[in-house]
């Protein structure tokens, strides 16, 4: 899991470059990390659309 939390850091630093307050960036990574996470124990039940909707 280590590997995966690394990757979603990676990605969203880049993604979120232009916002500079850390606790901000630290809070949005561990929202999506959470997200994906329950999406994987529930066995990908919803569509990646249907789980957007959530985030709007």
């Amino acid at each position: 899991m280590n590997l995966l939390e690394e990757e979603f850091d990676r990605r969203f630093n880049a993604i979120l470059s232009n916002i500079t307050d850390p606790w901000h960036i630290a809070f949005t990574i561990g929202g999506f990390y959470k997200l994906f996470c329950y999406w994987a124990k529930t066995g990908y039940e919803k569509t990646p659309e249907e789980i957007a909707a959530y985030i709007k």
